[in-house]
């Protein structure tokens, strides 16, 4: 019964690290998508 328990607790947490990761993912995206916006502004002002 225990057992069943402890792979019942492993499966939700790979679900939760799996989320976690998709979100670190994201945010990742949107920061490189935020520099590229910086650097575009940069660039327009310079000329």
């Amino acid at each position: 019964c225990k057992r069943a328990l402890l792979q019942e607790a492993m499966k939700e947490r790979k679900v939760l690290t799996k989320l976690k990761e998709k979100k670190q993912e994201s945010h990742r995206k949107e920061v490189l998508l935020d520099t590229e916006k910086i650097l575009d502004d940069i660039a327009n002002r310079q000329i």
